[in-house]
């Protein structure tokens, strides 16, 4: 599946009276007759085609139910029938049988008639065959068309998320070998920098760390931005709260300054204060109830890292 598939050929070949007016159909059968009685009257003098077996009328009766259907069939089948008793000379003879009579003059009529029904069902169930299939048909190329840009779509999101990865610096295996080394020592900060931006989808961040009660910055990603030292109300504020600071809050706003979340950083889950991460620009989707939620699943695990590496006396 490529994506190109065409729109199915909606015509119906065999079955054109679809597509006919009354108009046409009447005028198609009466020129039909007019040739017929002009061949009549120059060929055999105008009697209707009489003693001629099979009668020429048949030919416009099968082709109008065969083209037409139904009604198609059943008006030149009329047509003919008018035109047969008009036209050729059938006398009462003195002491003939009155029905015999009858059955002469109606004999023709009727298997016209006859004809034009069955022609004409057979060839109209056939043309609402032919619709139902087409229809299908269209449906199914629908399907198929729907398939192939889905299937496209999907070829493109595997060529960006394969071109993601290999451009992406700190990928899962990164991230599984900085684990690994966790427990050792002398694990350098610009991993578990590395590590923050990969959790939280992006590189605008800085982690602090006191020093005797005095913010420094420790780790940032190559290229961030500067951003101020944050000031001692938000110190306050963090020392006293394990959950994240954001700009969606109120009373959080105010102390933030230029940044939009700040996350407190202990020293071990229920340690002492030990510093803070600044976030100083994120997707929308992580300033969410959800976003918030989970930057504080990222601050548990940075608080257990942060006791394995950074000194006791951090705080």
């Amino acid at each position: 599946m490529n994506g190109t598939a065409t729109a199915p050929d909606r015509r119906k070949p065999d079955a054109e009276f679809v597509h006919a007016t009354p108009l046409r159909i009447g005028l198609e059968i009466t020129v039909a007759f007019a040739l017929l009685l002009l061949l009549d009257r120059l060929t055999l003098g105008g009697h209707g085609f009489a003693g001629i077996d099979p009668h020429p009328f048949w030919l416009p009766v099968i082709l109008a139910a065969v083209l037409y259907g139904t009604g198609g069939g059943i008006a030149a089948a009329a047509v003919a029938s008018a035109l047969w008793v008009a036209l050729v000379p059938i006398v009462f003879a003195s002491g003939q049988d009155y029905f015999a009579y009858i059955l002469a003059i109606a004999k023709l009529p009727l298997l016209w008639t006859i004809a034009a029904l069955g022609l004409g069902e057979i060839a109209t169930f056939r043309e609402r065959r032919l619709v139902k299939t087409l229809r299908r048909e269209a449906k199914h190329m629908q399907e198929v068309n729907t398939l192939s840009r889905r299937y496209a779509r999907l070829n493109e999101v595997n060529r960006t998320l394969q071109n993601r990865i290999v451009a992406e610096t700190r990928t899962a295996g990164h991230v599984a070998e900085w684990m690994m080394a966790a427990g050792r020592p002398g694990a350098r900060v610009d991993d578990l920098v590395a590590l923050i931006a990969l959790v939280a989808d992006t590189t605008a961040f800085t982690l602090y760390r006191l020093d005797e009660g005095v913010p420094a910055p420790v780790g940032e990603m190559p290229g961030a931005v500067a951003a101020p030292v944050p000031g001692g109300v938000l110190l306050h504020r963090a020392a006293t709260r394990r959950v994240p600071i954001h700009v969606g809050d109120a009373g959080d706003r105010a102390v933030l300054g230029t940044a939009v979340v700040a996350v407190p950083v202990h020293l071990g889950r229920g340690g002492t204060f030990a510093g803070l991460l600044l976030f100083h620009d994120l997707p929308p989707q992580r300033l969410t109830a959800a976003g918030i939620a989970a930057l504080g699943g990222l601050s548990h695990w940075l608080d257990d890292l942060v006791a394995l590496h950074w000194p006791s006396d951090a705080a």
